[in-house]
């Protein structure tokens, strides 16, 4: 497994005008310092997470943060949940993508701190009223007893339940 860079005198520019993210993604290429003409070789790195596969070819097998891609739009899962945080009535947060028919939805999912509530059209309008693009809203809140977690302690994401549809539809499926 590693990840996949490009590298070459043409990768060079970075993002525009977000020079914390450039700095994050960008840097001198570690294998080659300049090209024939003197020109520094630069290496970007793409967060994307590859494998060589048994007949040679290199497969893509997800990313290293937590970023996903629906509708060509791409989507920081921390970001979302760094949102629903400043929420002082949620303990744990994470945001998931799930596939329900054909379509991918953002699914919130939050456990509330002991003797809090938290209304779900109240966390959403905080969401969509948060500044987050509208395509990073979560389209489903799932509200959850406990979180469930790896043996190491950290939110298993894979462990999270399907999303309830039945309150979206208020019983007419």
């Amino acid at each position: 497994r590693f990840e996949l860079c490009f590298a070459g005198v043409k990768v060079r520019r970075g993002y525009w005008r977000l020079p914390e993210r450039t700095a994050q993604a960008f840097g001198p290429c570690p294998y080659v310092e300049s090209d024939d003409l003197g020109r520094k070789v630069m290496m970007y790195h793409t967060g994307d997470l590859c494998r060589y596969n048994a007949e040679g070819n290199m497969e893509f097998i997800g990313r290293i943060d937590s970023q996903v891609k629906i509708n060509g739009f791409r989507i920081e899962l921390g970001e979302i949940e760094s949102v629903a945080r400043q929420m002082t009535a949620i303990s744990e947060v994470a945001a998931a993508v799930k596939d329900i028919g054909i379509a991918k939805h953002i699914c919130l999912y939050y456990t509330v701190k002991d003797g809090d509530t938290i209304d779900r059209e109240v966390l959403q309008e905080h969401m969509e009223a948060s500044g987050l693009a509208s395509y990073m809203v979560p389209d489903i809140y799932v509200p959850l007893a406990d979180m469930p977690h790896t043996p190491s302690g950290k939110i298993n994401t894979k462990a999270l339940p399907a999303p309830d549809l039945s309150a979206l539809f208020d019983g007419d499926p």
